[in-house]
């Protein structure tokens, strides 16, 4: 890259072609002075305002650039000629080529010492030459023509000469070298890190070799973090629309479990209702086991009670037919009675009739007859008296024997039945037994759910709990996330400025 080109250069050689005008005008005036001395006066100015012209036109219209620092040197070469022109050649007058040499290198380019020391040496020698030929007023020493000493002054010149072109390469190094570290930190102020430095500029300078391995590490880590900043804020949204679903998911799993709480307490309530009932079944069921323990017992009793009454009537029904017997072999004895009243009535009729044929003599057998017969006669009524009550009896035995029967049926299927409901009340007993062990399992049971669903309950609500700070969390989190990819953004857009290829 040309040095001319570089900002920082081209404005420290415009400053120096400002500076050395300054300093050529200065000198001039001095030169005027000399010719005034002289008696030179107007070839001091005509002379001097022909050497600044050129200079002065292109330090207006071409500032900075090598013409007009080569015009520049130049005029001051020649201006220092024009000085020991109206000097007469002193010496001193020399010492101005060698100030001049030296402000030129305020340019610090090598080309503009060595033409303007080329100047001077051609100046020298066409003096001393014209001098030798006898032009008189071309006067180069005070002594005359002296090749010799101009030779000595050249030594000098070229000697102050490359070591000012030394001296100018080093400064131009250095300046290409600022001038390029100013470029590269302008164009990384504008984001631009993609431009390398120069690389025979950097093998030449530490400074530059060091400017282009921070550039690279630069562009490394701006790659790094663009990329970084585009995860990030992928990554951010990402983590941001999961934290977004999980809020959801969080706010979904608090109302279930807010409703989850609400039907398990429902259910506790229930459950706490049946253990309840359960309890009131198994106080129920313990007194209708005690009722039908006494159920049991009563019947017992009353199937004995009913044995009993059954072994009493068989009695009965015994002792009945007996009297049956005894009331049949009465009414045998009662139609013997009647057979004899029957006999005897006949007995006493035919008394009577014998009375009747013995006349007077039979009249009281027939009286004892006659009772005889009414004796009979009754006794016969008596006997039809005591026939049909017997008969009565008979019948009424025979009816008796007759419920009697019923009744011991009855009360034999009394008996079978009250040792069925025995056995039945028996077993009633024992299913209700088992059915109140069963029931104050159930009771228990429920307890025990009845806690464990409360128990239930309680961790449902620790978790409804639990859900809605881990929802409020996952808030903080979104809003953190947000917060994270907008610096994300703000990283990236950031990182967007630099351009690194």
């Amino acid at each position: 890259m040309p040095l001319d080109s570089l900002p920082l250069t081209g404005q420290l050689r415009q400053r120096a072609d400002r500076f050395l005008l300054l300093v050529l005008t200065a000198f001039w005036g001095i030169t005027l002075i000399q010719g005034w001395l002289a008696g030179e006066l107007a070839s001091a100015v005509t002379g001097g305002a022909i050497l600044l012209a050129m200079p002065a036109l292109l330090v207006w219209r071409e500032p900075g650039a090598l013409v007009t620092r080569l015009a520049t040197g130049a005029a001051a070469m020649l201006l220092s000629a024009l000085s020991i022109f109206l000097s007469g050649g002193a010496i001193e007058a020399h010492f101005a080529i060698f100030v001049l040499l030296g402000l030129l290198l305020v340019y610090f380019d090598w080309r503009v010492l060595l033409f303007a020391a080329a100047v001077i040496a051609v100046h020298h020698l066409g003096f001393n030459y014209a001098a030798q030929a006898g032009l008189p007023r071309l006067q180069l020493f005070p002594s005359g023509p002296d090749l010799a000493r101009v030779l000595v002054h050249a030594a000098y010149v070229v000697v102050e000469t490359a070591a000012l072109a030394v001296i100018a390469i080093q400064i131009e190094r250095q300046l290409k070298a600022s001038s390029r570290l100013a470029q590269f930190a302008r164009e990384a102020r504008e984001g631009n890190l993609a431009q390398p430095l120069d690389d025979r500029l950097a093998s030449q300078d530490a400074m530059l070799q060091a400017a282009e391995a921070m550039r690279r590490q630069l562009v490394e880590a701006l790659d790094h973090v663009i990329s970084a900043a585009g995860e990030l804020s992928g990554t951010a949204q990402g983590v941001a629309g999961k934290a977004r679903s999980l809020d959801d998911t969080a706010e979904a799993q608090t109302r279930a479990a807010r409703d989850m709480t609400s039907n398990v307490q429902a259910i506790s309530a229930g459950i706490g209702q049946l253990s309840t009932d359960a309890e009131n079944v198994r106080r129920l069921m313990n007194d209708s086991g005690l009722i039908a323990v006494q159920g049991r017992d009563v019947a017992q009793a009353a199937a004995e009670e009913m044995t009993r009454i059954d072994t009493a009537i068989a009695r009965v029904h015994q002792n009945v037919e007996t009297l049956r017997q005894r009331s049949e072999r009465a009414m045998g004895v009662v139609q013997v009675i009647k057979d004899i009243a029957d006999q005897t009535n006949l007995l006493a009729l035919n008394a009577a009739i014998e009375a009747a044929r013995a006349g007077e003599t039979g009249r009281g057998f027939a009286v004892v007859a006659d009772e005889v017969r009414h004796l009979a006669q009754r006794t016969r009524e008596a006997t039809d008296v005591i026939s049909t009550t017997m008969g009565e009896m008979e019948r009424s035995n025979a009816d008796v024997l007759g419920t009697m029967d019923d009744a011991i049926r009855s009360v034999s299927r009394g008996v079978d039945k009250a040792g069925a409901a025995g056995r039945a009340i028996r077993d009633i007993s024992r299913i209700v037994e088992q059915a109140t062990a069963s029931v104050a399992t159930m009771a228990d049971a429920l307890n025990r759910q009845n806690d464990t669903t409360r128990s239930v309950a309680q961790q449902v609500e620790q978790s409804g709990r639990q859900s809605e700070t881990t929802r409020l969390t996952l808030q903080e989190l979104t809003g953190d996330v947000q917060a994270l990819d907008q610096v994300a953004g703000q990283l990236h857009a950031a990182t967007r400025f630099f351009r690194t290829r």
